[in-house]
């Protein structure tokens, strides 16, 4: 008897050691579960530019990359051909004007790109003239068939083409301003690379804090908040004054003209290196942090600002916020965001020129989805992947 109630007792002690090994691989599933994505799809919109050519060559060597998306007014297949033949695991499509909907479906990042064929310092209506109705129907497709995707901004000026692309995701009702990023990554990288120089310090280690608006003209480099060495009141104000390229002398919160020059190889590293930061977010990393061009209601005189956010799974799940600033760099900032406001101001005026009413609107999108997207398809990208249905 008693060598049969031992056994049972032991038999019971079994039990439950089997039964909270088969909890904990319950949890242990549901967790890896939570964070099932391992890789990103991106697509590139603009590719054919040198910037884009650039961008698609580093993607294709990005580790978090499983798939690049090639897109242009002229075919990106030869393109993606000839990426094809490096020795990675990230794979690349080329399509035609026509094919549109294959390259944005199943992309879980949109990066649009500029078409580089003017002067980079050429006044904004020269730009919106030759870009705008672009940027309208790219953002138009994206809103339609990508509408869970997160879409980055890279077309100078940001502060003027952002506002204009939330308007189009805003009228076809898919709005999610933690999915529509303006890239302010060129100016991160210049600003860490002068500070470091100006420091003697490795560039790979120096972080200035931005704020402000994307442009070089209207950016606020925060440098007494700088890491791993901030600096003084006065040698900042001395930087700010360098980076801005103001005349001291004849009044130190007045720009002079900046001369602005496209730095596509430059560019493409630091478009490259905010992709990952998002992915790392759309992955699961808790610490996908970067500055960004993001739709806030931090101050009354802009809707957008550039400020420190935290990438999630969602898009944007956290804003930093404004942190304290000096007496001149507030100065910089109230000036700064007058001149915001007044550029969402040209974008709103932009759109209603080339719309006139809603209804225009919407009627243009419905020109542009069957231009681009007939009933019929004869090439797509893979289908192993989920679909977003609108």
């Amino acid at each position: 008897m008693n060598r049969r109630v031992i056994n049972i007792h032991l038999i019971k002690r079994g039990l439950r050691s089997i039964t909270t090994i088969a909890h904990d691989k319950v949890i242990s599933f549901q967790e890896e579960e939570k964070y099932e994505q391992k890789s990103c799809r991106v697509a590139v919109l603009g590719a054919q530019s040198t910037t884009g050519k650039a961008l698609a060559l580093l993607l294709k060597q990005n580790p978090l990359i499983s798939q690049v998306y090639l897109h242009d007014f002229e075919s990106t297949i030869g393109l993606a051909a000839d990426l094809n033949h490096l020795d990675t695991q990230t794979i690349v499509f080329g399509f035609t004007r026509q094919d549109l909907l294959c390259a944005l479906r199943n992309a879980d990042i949109i990066v649009m790109l500029g078409l580089e064929t003017i002067k980079a310092d050429s006044p904004f209506d020269q730009k919106l003239s030759t870009e705008g109705k672009r940027i309208v129907e790219y953002a138009t497709a994206a809103a339609l068939h990508a509408p869970k995707a997160i879409f980055v901004d890279c077309v100078v000026p940001v502060s003027i083409t952002l506002p204009i692309i939330s308007e189009v995701y805003r009228r076809n009702h898919w709005y999610h301003p933690g999915k529509i990023v303006g890239s302010v990554s060129q100016l991160q990288m210049r600003l860490n690379s002068m500070l470091a120089l100006h420091q003697s310090l490795d560039p790979a280690c120096v972080h200035v804090p931005l704020l402000g608006g994307p442009e070089e003209d209207i950016v606020l480099p925060l440098f007494s908040r700088a890491a791993p060495q901030p600096m003084g009141v006065s040698e900042s104000h001395c930087m700010i004054n360098r980076f801005r390229k103001v005349d001291t002398d004849a009044s130190p919160y007045v720009t002079s003209d900046v001369k602005h020059e496209y730095a596509p190889h430059g560019n493409a590293y630091a478009i490259n290196r905010l992709l990952s930061t998002i992915a790392l977010g759309l992955m699961g990393d808790s610490k996908a942090i970067s500055t960004a061009f993001v739709r806030t209601n931090l101050v009354g005189a802009c809707r957008h600002l550039v400020t420190t956010v935290l990438f999630g799974t969602q898009g944007i799940t956290y804003n930093y916020g404004v942190p304290r600033l000096t007496q001149f760099e507030l100065q910089l900032f109230e000036r700064i965001t007058l001149e915001l406001n007044n550029r969402e101001e040209m974008a709103k005026g932009f759109l209603e020129a080339i719309s006139g009413d809603e209804q225009l609107l919407k009627s243009q999108a419905a020109a542009t989805e069957a231009l681009y997207f007939p009933a019929t398809v004869s090439f797509c990208a893979p289908d192993d992947t989920i679909i977003y249905e609108t």
